[in-house]
């Protein structure tokens, strides 16, 4: 699967059902320092000490995906802050 048809699929499923991949895109868990030190799946931080890293779901499809070919991104209105739709990077 490419990069290109992994967006699509996710930007089929919030057409289909936006609040529900609002949802899950929100949902992080946190992660250790192995994972946090890991070079896939991209992890957050809330401040500059990354005292709480957190993963999410775009964070492991990118993991899955190829860099080469982009990264996936979630796309936010600038003023209501909602999601949008999903691009490549």
């Amino acid at each position: 699967m490419t990069n290109q048809n992994i967006v699509d699929v996710m930007n089929d499923l919030f057409k289909t059902d936006p609040n529900a991949i609002d949802a899950i895109l929100c949902n992080r868990v946190p992660v250790n320092q192995k994972r946090l030190d890991h070079p896939t799946a991209m992890c957050s931080c809330k401040n500059e000490q990354c005292d709480f890293p957190t993963i999410g779901l775009l964070g492991i499809l990118n993991a899955i995906a190829s860099v080469d070919d982009g990264v996936i991104k979630a796309c936010y209105d600038s003023d209501s802050y909602c999601l949008t739709h999903f691009e490549l990077a």
